[in-house]
């Protein structure tokens, strides 16, 4: 059973060791300690490094992460004291918190968190973004809940540690870095740390042991009734055959599942997820019934979908002119493309059989057609990504389109010998070797389309960049599937949706055609 452990108030210490300036030459020591959880006053962390070495240190969370705006407001009474303990001047302003110190001095940060009250489907942000602090129970993801020294750059090497400890034994808490309470000093870069998840406290935690490595899966706020034994079974088949199609293996990872109120109205069951370092992380209805075949389908879907970011996404990483607010831009790729591969990872792992595959790809083109403004470019609807649903409805369902067309092309260019499975491949074995290579649109079209034919990749190129319909067509699936238009609006869930008549093409399994011949 879970601990509970609403009794005590949760808090984040931040320690500064010695200067920053020299982190080309050696680790920048952060030690994080989660000292006391409360159920009115929430979660207080602290975290030792040291100051950088012009005198003035400045220490921030990130303000604005994902759908996440003004996540300064959620860190509270903010200290930072020096190694007699004696409290410093802090100054803050938009930029963090300033404080002035001797070069290298070893500082203490101490903060709490507020307490985040229950989370809700539908709203925004995510609740997963942002530090959840509830319920006896905490679940920080590191971008939004850790305050970290400004001067350090995203590649500077961390000797990090952790204790959490005095909020949770190690039978309750889990992380990026592996399950249990207490982390003895690792090397990790400070990107890393920042898009790490923590858990802890009021959770069920399991251990998968696989041939491939420990998966943690958390469970946080799930109603009683949730079927553990079978979300675990579904956790060791997804991700195993994920691992089979990107051909590797990992020591360690991380599922957080939380539970959530309030989708009943607007009939949403999932509220969103996010791939992180070593981890995802989710939130549910909190009744979520995987005894429902619909629920239970999505939820693989789901599984597979966030555990391939770790290849599409964290292995093979965009970078758009090296800032990182325009990556959505390039989310065409990360979230279309990972549509792609989900569905055909759970196709092939037979956990989707073709029924549901079928059904899957025709919800993907009926979801794209719903999307008023199909003119959208990738920039413009990436820039848009995190403020406006429409875009980000855009850039999955292009992004999934565009894998077939690419698919289609690959595929009919070397009679059946070479489509994206190989590209993709390529490009991540690129990556593992060269830990610093990135990909931004240009790189990502000239690998997807070499060896389509000129006019297929002028096709494809177009639709990435400048938008518009579907470049699929109603023969494109011969002989397995026929192409038909639906000619009174369209229907998704049992709910009527104002379509143009005559506007949406959808696909059929052909009479006399083998039940498996359409696999995605």
């Amino acid at each position: 059973m879970p601990r509970r452990l609403c009794g005590l108030p949760i808090l984040v210490v931040l320690a500064v060791l010695a200067p920053l300036a020299s982190a080309a030459t050696s680790p920048i020591p952060i030690a994080l300690r989660l000292e006391r959880l409360d159920a009115e006053r929430g979660l207080s962390v602290s975290l030792r490094t040291r100051g950088d070495s012009d005198g003035r240190t400045t220490f921030a969370n990130e303000d604005q992460w994902a759908d996440v705006r003004d996540a300064r407001r959620l860190i509270r009474d903010l200290r930072v004291e020096d190694e007699s303990g004696r409290a410093l001047s802090v100054n803050q302003d938009v930029s963090g918190w300033t404080v002035r110190n001797a070069p290298g001095q070893p500082l203490t940060v101490r903060y709490r968190i507020a307490p985040s009250g229950p989370s809700v489907l539908g709203a925004e942000p995510m609740a997963v973004h942002r530090p959840i602090v509830h319920a006896g129970m905490l679940h920080l993801v590191g971008h939004t809940a850790l305050v970290l020294p400004t001067s350090a750059r995203g590649s500077d090497t961390i000797a990090f540690e952790f204790d959490a400890r005095a909020v949770a034994d190690d039978a309750h808490f889990a992380s990026s870095f592996g399950p249990g309470a207490h982390l003895a000093t690792t090397p990790v870069q400070l990107a890393t740390l920042r898009n790490s998840l923590f858990v802890g406290g009021a959770i069920h935690l399991s251990t998968l042991d696989t041939p491939d490595g420990k998966i943690g899966v958390a469970l946080s706020a799930m109603a009683p009734g949730f079927d553990r034994r079978a979300f675990d079974a579904d956790v060791r088949a997804v991700l195993g055959g994920v691992r089979a199609f990107y051909r590797d293996s990992q020591p360690w990872f991380l599922i957080g599942l939380h539970g959530a109120t309030g989708g009943e109205e607007k009939g949403i069951r999932i509220g969103g997820g996010t791939g992180l370092q070593r981890a995802f992380t989710t939130y549910v209805a909190a009744d979520y019934d995987l005894r429902d075949h619909d629920e239970r389908g999505l939820m693989r879907w789901l599984l597979a979908h966030e555990y391939s970011h770790q290849w599409i996404g964290q292995t093979l990483r965009l970078s758009i002119q090296g800032d990182d607010r325009k990556e959505p831009r390039g989310y065409w790729f990360t979230e279309g493309f990972t549509e792609f591969f989900a569905v055909r990872v759970l196709t092939r792992a037979g956990l989707f059989d073709s029924a549901q595959a079928l059904d899957a790809f025709n919800e993907r083109i009926l979801r794209y057609n719903l999307v008023k403004r199909r003119g959208l470019g990738a920039d413009a609807a990436g820039d848009r990504f995190w403020s406006d649903p429409d875009a980000e409805q855009l850039l999955y369902r292009r992004g999934y389109l565009a894998a077939w067309q690419a698919e289609l092309s690959l595929r009919r260019a070397s009679d059946g010998r070479r489509g994206l499975d190989e590209v993709l491949r390529a490009l991540i074995l690129k990556a593992r070797k060269q830990p610093a290579y990135r990909v931004d649109n240009t790189a990502l079209i000239a690998a997807i389309t070499a060896g389509m034919p000129a006019g297929d990749a002028a096709v494809f190129r177009r639709f990435v960049l400048d938008g518009g319909d579907s470049p699929l067509r109603a023969a494109d699936f011969a002989p397995c599937l026929s192409g038909y238009v639906q000619r009174d609006g369209a229907m998704l869930d049992g709910r009527r949706f104002d379509v143009a008549p005559g506007t949406v093409l959808q696909y059929r399994r052909v009479d006399g055609a083998k039940a498996d011949c359409f696999k995605h």
